[in-house]
């Protein structure tokens, strides 16, 4: 089929070392056909050759040339450089590509011009069949910068296994295809077989059979096509670009858009590096953007330190008197430190402790201050924890808000577990302060979602970052409502669309109208999580006291009585039942117009 090409393995280091010579045809050819001696220009360090492994002297006596196929792999272990000719002793070996590169077009190897750290000439010889010279640029150890020309994966080469190979040449039908797939063709015969050791890692491709690395760089020789580099000039202007671009995008001190720029130019010089990859241009992508990257900690240092007297100022003003949240969000956000707001969906949580001025007349004072601050500090970590920011203490009530300053996703079901851990924490103090001699505390929580205006509120003086709005208005109103329904906690319908029910314990109450409101707003009870077990009893009486309430907003007010009635026998105490059952005796369900909701209006504040 053509000329055969005999590749050579050979263990390489950098330091000069005598080749250990073998008996053998290869090592004889080597010594007298092979090692030649090329014209060099500067001073190099080409790796040296210690030992060769080759194969059967059979296949030297077939080879009309040869050539060494050594990998140097970079150290993070991608195959981008490779050394196109090694030193054996005194002489020089060229690499298999080379080799059948020069004697395809008729050029001694030792007819090449060596510049060690800048390229190899290949000179069109009058009796060459070169058009021009061909130059590969090379670096002081001799190798190049590999030329890939296409990915293995996407079958871009010709491949015929060697099965295949040796069955159509022993059958003369097949030869004439066989001709026709090669004529014409340099052909190379690897083993790439997968979990084999000739397999690498490419600059654009993982696990590739090594003979890629051949082909390759052969193909850059045919086409005299290999990577050139880049100037100091434009990359120093790149680099002086992307500088200026976080300059100004750190001006506004806002520093999401400064660590997103940073991370975009980044990527973008990386992205623009391995484009000039496939177009045969030399990026070094990774030190513009080690450069670029030094550029963006220097200002981020910078401003860190600028920013430090201001952001010391605004901690030591604010921290007395606001959330450490809103802390954090003044000092990130410095333009937020005058009056105003903005409109926000949040989740208000107000809870207070029932009954505590009968308690505080039972208790002397400094008890009692014990004691409230405690209370007031265990509850106050759990809605920390749960991302809620505390707005106000007004006494023994606690205001919160979730979702502000900070917005979170969930704010709405960050404020129910809030409200059920508060009843499990206080059931816990409850036992430590009995101990004490302290009464029993109970505290009722009210829940609800809607829009409010949250930010800084006051004089220009002194102001407060807090929330208003009505959906502050009915949280509170639902707190005050747990005591007529003998309830801990109530969340309203605004509440219960943005919560994922299926982890809480919940039941439609009831559906009220609260002081100044027309608009009646269904209230849900929130017992537990749903991983708190409930007893059988409690189980038959939600199942009631929900079948009941349904029946009653359809009108169906004597099932509603009934199921009503089931629930009161299993708790004779419940308030929320025996209400309804009133309300159900005292309606005239003839009179009643088709806009009747079921409502009853709340008129305590």
């Amino acid at each position: 089929l053509g000329n055969v090409y005999l590749p050579a393995g050979f263990q390489l280091q950098e330091s000069p070392k005598i080749f250990r010579w073998e008996p053998g045809i290869f090592f004889e050819q080597l010594h007298k056909r092979f090692l030649k001696k090329p014209e060099e220009n500067g001073k190099g360090k080409p790796y040296y050759a210690v030992w060769a492994l080759t194969q059967k002297d059979e296949f030297t006596r077939s080879s009309v040339n040869s050539g060494h196929i050594s990998i140097v792999r970079d150290k993070d272990g991608i195959l981008r450089h490779f050394p196109l000719i090694i030193k054996v002793d005194s002489l020089y070996f060229p690499a298999v590509s080379l080799s059948i590169f020069l004697d395809y077009n008729k050029v001694p190897f030792e007819k090449i011009n060596i510049n060690w750290g800048e390229n190899i000439i290949i000179p069109s010889l009058p009796e060459s069949y070169l058009d021009e010279d061909v130059v590969i640029p090379i670096d002081e150890y001799g190798n190049v910068f590999i030329p890939y020309y296409g990915f293995w994966s996407d079958g871009s080469s010709k491949m015929m296994e060697v099965q295949n190979l040796i069955r159509y040449s022993d059958e003369p039908e097949y030869l004439d295809d066989l001709l026709d797939f090669y004529e014409g063709s340099f052909v190379f015969i690897s083993d790439i077989s997968v979990g084999t050791s000739d397999l690498g890692q490419t600059t654009i491709e993982e696990n590739v059979p090594l003979v890629t690395v051949h082909a390759a760089l052969l193909n850059g020789m045919l086409n005299n096509q290999f990577y050139t580099k880049w100037n100091i000039l434009p990359l120093a202007a790149i680099i002086f670009v992307s500088g200026v671009l976080l300059i100004l995008t750190a001006l506004p001190r806002t520093n999401l858009i400064f660590y997103f720029t940073a991370l975009l130019l980044i990527s973008l010089i990386l992205y623009f590096g391995y484009n000039q990859l496939l177009s045969f241009n030399l990026f070094p992508s990774f030190s513009v953007s080690v450069f670029v990257f030094l550029i963006f900690i220097g200002m981020m240092i910078s401003i860190q330190v600028i920013s430090a007297k201001d952001r010391a100022f605004i901690k030591n003003a604010f921290a007395r008197y606001v959330p450490d949240k809103v802390v954090e969000n003044l000092i990130d956000n410095p333009e937020q430190l005058k009056l105003g707001g903005e409109e926000r969906e949040l989740t208000i949580l107000f809870s207070d402790i029932s009954g505590f001025t009968s308690i505080s007349e039972k208790m002397n004072p400094s008890d009692l201050v014990s004691l409230l601050n405690e209370y007031l500090t265990e509850m106050t970590k759990i809605i920390i924890e749960k991302e809620g920011t505390i707005d106000k203490f007004i006494g023994d009530a606690i205001l919160a808000e979730f979702g502000a300053p900070v917005m979170i996703e969930h704010h709405a079901d960050a404020a129910v577990a809030s409200a059920i851990l508060t009843q499990k924490r206080l059931r816990e103090l409850n036992n430590t302060w009995k101990e004490k001699g302290y009464p029993l505390i109970m505290n009722r929580t009210g829940i609800n979602t809607g829009n409010v205006i949250i930010g800084n509120m006051g004089s220009e003086q002194v102001f407060d970052y807090t929330a208003i709005g009505d959906p502050v208005n009915l949280a509170a109103r639902l707190e005050s409502a747990n005591k007529f329904y003998n309830t801990k906690i109530l969340i309203s319908e605004f509440t219960y669309r943005k919560i994922n029910d299926s982890l809480y314990h919940t039941r439609l109450l009831d559906v009220i109208k609260v002081k100044g409101k027309e608009k009646a707003v269904k209230v849900y009870e929130v017992t537990g999580f749903v991983s708190d077990p409930l007893l059988e009893e409690d189980l038959k009486y939600y199942d009631f006291y929900d079948r009941g309430f349904n029946f009653y907003l359809h009108k169906q007010f004597a099932e509603s009585k009934e199921h009503f009635t089931k629930a009161l026998q299993i708790r004779p105490n419940d308030y929320s039942s025996a209400e309804l059952i009133n309300r159900i005796d005292k309606l005239n369900s003839a009179s009643l117009d088709e806009n009747w909701d079921g409502s009853i209006t709340y008129k305590e504040k």
